[in-house]
């Protein structure tokens, strides 16, 4: 039996990103899978509202505001509401997931029950279809653009390395004693200081 999953999504004055990756949200292939979808936004003064409204008939979609500045606070936010699912997927709002993705991450957690935290690959997705010459290493990828790949072999993850970004999940009993994102670190207005899933895992 498939878990039941939630996807969160904290967002801040992108509603046009937004629309892009609810559309492609919408295209993914959810047959068989309890899925449904909460965005939070995160203090925003745009059209986010209005995009979240007009996916109700693509989507399951929920829309939570958390008007405290602070991608962290949006995802606690969620939380309160999402645990009542087996598993939490953790993404952004400027995200082109593959049509496969629910499918996999469903599968994923069925081939490792004893397991409670998950990553997945996050490729860059470059405007002219190819890396700039001036991204010449790992770190630079990572940091910058989100770059998370390790290989295509399924596996536990290597000491030392962890799943962030927009692409890993985590089984809700995780968070039922309480366990919650430090809100005094990560995104927050136009503060860009990382770390949020670190500090978490």
């Amino acid at each position: 039996m498939n878990p039941s999953i939630a996807v969160i999504i904290a967002t801040h004055n992108r509603s046009r990103s937004l629309q892009q990756t609810l559309d492609a949200m919408a295209r993914i292939d959810m047959q068989g899978i309890d899925v449904s979808w909460i965005v939070v936004n995160n203090g925003g003064t745009d059209f986010t509202d209005e995009v979240v409204a007009s996916f109700r008939d693509r989507l399951p979609i929920q829309l939570l505001h958390e008007p405290r500045p602070g991608k962290n606070r949006a995802v606690n936010r969620a939380l309160e509401i999402a645990l009542q699912r087996d598993v939490l997927v953790f993404t952004d709002d400027d995200v082109v997931p593959d049509e496969s993705w629910l499918r996999e991450i469903t599968a994923s957690c069925s081939r490792w029950p004893d397991h409670d935290i998950f990553g997945g690959r996050i490729q860059p997705l470059w405007p002219t279809g190819r890396k700039p010459r001036w991204v010449t290493c790992d770190w630079m990828l990572s940091i910058g653009f989100a770059h998370h790949d390790h290989g295509h072999i399924e596996g536990e993850y290597p000491a030392g390395h962890y799943p962030f970004g927009p692409n890993f999940w985590i089984r809700s009993r995780m968070f039922s004693q309480g366990l919650r994102f430090p809100e005094n670190i990560g995104p927050a207005g136009s503060g860009r200081i990382m770390g949020s899933e670190t500090a978490l895992l």
